[in-house]
């Protein structure tokens, strides 16, 4: 490595290479140091990373274990790594080398979490205490397996807080009855609740559920994902762990009212938008029929100066053909921008929803469309067209 001034700019600036895990050396800078002494005290600290050197900050390893395990690991629990990590850590060991730290360190550290409150102004809880320990012991156990640290300080210093967690409270029978009865006017609510008590399911495997994870002559539902909110993003990820990956059976009655809620759901939406389109439809084919109407005598005195009722026909097509790319420029255009917009809004109330482009009833709409302008003044000027021209010029006077 090198340090050199820019003098453009009046920083410094480091020149450095490094070998990949493929064995491929790089070459890259560093710029915008105030001084040469910022500049160098950088290089030490890349130096000491690449040949794991033990003078290197606690946080400097923290990029080498994010490096390491960021990828091998769910992206919900990274997160919950790299949160603990970012305000329960690194404020304590981050600009402290990595050897220097001793149990001591640790017990003192251990003392201002146990004394330390959450939002409410509540101590942390025991089970919350043992996590935040278990993840500082678990990037020493990683330098001391792969990257040769002698020990760890925190396995010697030992846990905080406890493994087990509150005793969990469960509804009864006769108080759950009184919870669903209450919320039985509300169906979305009323069903969700129906899976959750009687198939155990946690709230993210119930979000990630899909019609096809019900069986309904086996009366079973497959449980093999689960939803996940991250970073205002919707993400399926397997389940919480391995024997979560299950078959349940659900009791007869749930499957019966899980299969009538789909059927009813899946009716009312086919039938919501089959009456949306036939109305879109009957406007549209209005429209058409009352455009060529109103050019009756247009197109009568066309055909007595001499244009044949092919090339009339020919010009209504096209006409017809260019009423579809609008309509479907349209569609695509301020159509898309409106589903965009009706889905943020949705999204703010039910965050589980998900955006899908509708591609397929997109193409089928859009070659009914084309049909019915093609089609449309085609027939009805063939309507018309068994009158003599001039009889036609006359009744449009």
């Amino acid at each position: 490595m090198s340090v050199y001034k820019d003098e453009k700019t009046n920083t410094w600036k480091v020149y450095y290479r490094y070998t990949d895990w493929q064995g491929k050396v790089h070459q890259t800078t560093k710029r915008g140091f105030q001084t040469k002494r910022e500049a160098l005290a950088w290089e030490r600290e890349q130096l000491n990373k690449v040949e794991t050197d033990w003078d290197m900050s606690f946080e400097s390893f923290i990029d080498i274990y994010t490096a390491d395990m960021k990828n091998r690991i769910k992206e919900n629990t990274w997160h919950t790594k790299e949160h603990i990590m970012r305000t329960k850590i690194l404020p304590y060991f981050g600009q402290r080398k990595i050897s220097d730290i001793q149990p001591k360190d640790i017990i003192a550290w251990q003392n201002e979490m146990i004394k330390a409150t959450n939002k409410q102004g509540k101590p942390y809880s025991p089970v919350y205490l043992k996590t935040l320990h278990n993840q500082l012991s678990a990037i020493f156990n990683h330098a001391v397996r792969f990257y040769g640290l002698k020990s760890n300080p925190a396995q010697k210093v030992g846990n905080m807080g406890k493994a087990k967690g509150r005793e969990m409270l469960f509804w009864t029978q006769d108080e759950y009855a009184k919870f669903s009865f209450a919320v039985m006017d509300k169906p979305i609510s009323f069903y969700a609740f129906e899976m959750l008590y009687w198939c155990g399911l946690r709230e993210g495997e119930l979000l990630a559920l899909t019609p096809a994870d019900l069986d309904f002559e086996k009366g079973t539902v497959r449980v093999n994902k689960s939803y996940q909110r991250i970073g205002k993003r919707d993400v399926i990820t397997d389940p919480k762990t391995p024997k979560s990956n299950r078959t349940i059976k659900m009791p007869q009655f749930l499957a019966e009212e899980m299969q009538e809620y789909l059927i009813t759901a899946k009716v009312l939406g086919t039938g919501l938008s089959v009456i949306l389109l036939l109305v879109g439809v009957m406007n549209f084919v209005n429209t058409m029929v009352v455009n060529v109407n109103t050019r009756r005598y247009e197109l009568a005195v066309l055909e007595s100066i001499g244009m044949t009722k092919r090339q009339i026909k020919r010009m209504l097509f096209m006409e017809g053909f260019y009423y579809w790319g609008v309509s479907l420029s349209l569609a695509v255009t301020i159509g898309t921008a409106i589903f965009i917009l009706l889905y943020m809004i949705f999204s703010k109330v039910a965050y589980y929803a998900v955006f899908s482009y509708p591609f397929i009833p997109l193409v089928l709409v859009s070659g009914l469309v084309l049909l019915i302008c093609l089609i449309v003044p085609i027939w009805v000027y063939k309507t018309d067209v068994n009158l003599p021209v001039v009889e036609r010029l006359r009744l449009t006077e």
